[in-house]
């Protein structure tokens, strides 16, 4: 009499499609770093040549990897909502003392 033995495959099948999701998602994350990386070595090669010289491969290397995240994005984000925001209220306290040196 045989005895059924489970087979493995649809573990591996799972595994192997996992396995390559994060080889995509590698390769697509290696793909935006070169490209952000081509983007500052163009920047850098726009500033003049004295200041070229303090800017060492390793630096934009890094600045690539930094803006991967999007954390950076978003920092200057909120950054620029709290500016906008203190600029509204700095504008409406000028507004308000306008009009009060202007009933007096």
């Amino acid at each position: 009499m045989a005895q059924y033995v489970p087979t493995a495959k649809p573990l591996l099948k799972e595994e192997m499609e996992r396995k390559e999701k994060e080889e995509e998602e590698k390769r697509a994350r290696q793909e935006k770093h070169y490209f952000l990386l081509s983007q500052l070595q163009n920047m850098a090669r726009e500033i003049p040549a004295k200041y070229q010289q303090r800017i060492p491969y390793d630096l934009l290397c890094g600045l690539a990897n930094a803006l991967l995240d999007g954390t950076v994005f978003e920092i200057c984000h909120g950054l620029t909502e709290i500016q906008q925001m203190t600029e509204r209220n700095l504008f409406n306290q000028r507004m308000s003392l306008i009009n009060t040196y202007k009933s007096t």
